[in-house]
């Protein structure tokens, strides 16, 4: 419901636009979801979720990947997983770090960074994570070593914590186009209405 709101609110002046109950998704080619044909056309959004927190992220014209996590996830080896699948210069960047919790933070804000790019991208995990690079040091997608296929497009990386979490958003807009403006809003349910509606 949160997203089908969004949308309606956000494309209200699209001759597109919908009630929020009318709009009808499909799965892309690698799953990400997205609007079925013959609604709004050049409409990107995305959503995520971990314990406590959901993320939605709509825009028009620009192309938009949200990843969540928490650092309370069930325990997992971050140097192992790293060295499966990130660059080595994020690896080292991990390396580098000398405590566990200081590393599992810089691990998840890596990990956030790229699934919310492949999230935008629209590959989910058929590109694989080492295909390009995240420097956090300045919070940027490495330009030099992004896909053949990002490369037309100008990409940020945001980042920020919510509720204890780690978002990320990666945003693609078209090469000399405006930077994109987002608003961000944050809703709260009362545990008792949370539960009910679980």
């Amino acid at each position: 419901m949160l997203l089908r709101s969004l949308l309606s609110e956000v494309l209200r002046e699209m001759p597109e636009c919908r009630p929020p109950l009318a709009w009808r998704f499909t799965a892309g080619a690698h799953g990400k979801p997205e609007l079925a044909s013959g609604q709004a056309v050049d409409v990107s959004f995305n959503l995520s979720h971990c314990r406590g927190l959901v993320a939605v992220v709509v825009a028009a014209g620009v192309d938009v990947g949200i990843d969540v996590e928490s650092p309370e996830r069930h325990p997992f080896d971050d140097m192992s997983i790293a060295r499966a699948h990130f660059t080595p210069a994020e690896q080292d960047h991990l390396l580098a770090i000398g405590d566990d919790a200081g590393r599992r933070r810089a691990f998840l804000e890596l990990w956030t960074a790229k699934e919310a790019f492949i999230k935008a991208m629209g590959e989910g995990l058929s590109m694989p994570l080492d295909s390009f690079g995240v420097d956090l040091a300045r919070s940027r997608y490495d330009t030099e070593a992004l896909p053949a296929a990002a490369r037309d497009r100008s990409w940020t990386l945001t980042r920020w914590q919510s509720h204890g979490c780690f978002v990320s958003l990666a945003t693609g807009s078209p090469r000399g186009g405006a930077a994109p403006r987002f608003e961000c809003r944050e809703l709260s349910w009362p545990r008792d209405i949370a539960s009910r509606a679980a």
